[in-house]
């Protein structure tokens, strides 16, 4: 057998070979956006301290940054704020499900 002639005929057949045993990129789907938009609230929500808390629906930053911002609202628990109500930037880590809030009092 003709080394030359083997080496060309393997070459493309090892590369078929490879490209069909490598997994193909897959997007993630909307369930699992769903899980991650409400375990981003959730998260928000009790990190914010508020009563009677709503988050807003999330704003998603590219993978590059791995970030959601949130803005939740509600009440501040403390007797001395007397009910008055408060907003707070939530930002929700992806990677690991950390969520850090400030107040945003100014943000409609």
């Amino acid at each position: 057998m003709n080394l030359r002639k083997s080496a060309a005929t393997l070459l493309p057949l090892a590369t078929l070979v490879a490209l069909g045993l490598s997994s193909p990129a897959t997007a993630s789907s909307n369930d699992s956006w769903e899980k991650m938009f409400a375990a981003a609230k959730k998260a928000c929500i009790e990190a914010s301290s508020l009563t009677k808390a709503k988050a807003s629906e999330p704003v998603v930053f590219s993978d590059d940054v791995g970030y959601l911002a949130l803005l939740v609202s509600g009440t501040y628990p403390q007797k001395h704020m007397k009910g008055q109500k408060g907003r707070m930037l939530c930002l929700f880590e992806r990677s690991t499900g950390k969520a850090s809030t400030e107040e945003a009092a100014g943000w409609r």
